[in-house]
């Protein structure tokens, strides 16, 4: 069964999943990689990011460099 939301609830609902959206598209690669390196591991963020040294995830999750490509995204 859907639930029903109320016009109240929804616009709240709306507001909420735009500020989400917001502060994820705000997000330095700093706060990605740690995020997802503490949900997964390097090894696996690694593999995602189809990078061969797991250390490297590390490294942006510290803020010591970030990828090449991100500069290109980020414009």
């Amino acid at each position: 069964m859907t639930p029903v939301l109320h016009i109240g609830e929804l616009a709240q609902a709306e507001r909420a999943e735009n500020r989400a959206c917001l502060d994820t598209a705000e997000l330095k690669i700093q706060g990605i990689a740690s995020f997802l390196q503490g949900q997964f591991s390097q090894r696996v963020v690694a593999r995602l990011a189809a990078i061969e040294d797991p250390k490297q995830v590390g490294r942006w999750a510290r803020g010591q460099n970030e990828p090449r490509w991100w500069r290109w995204c980020v414009r």
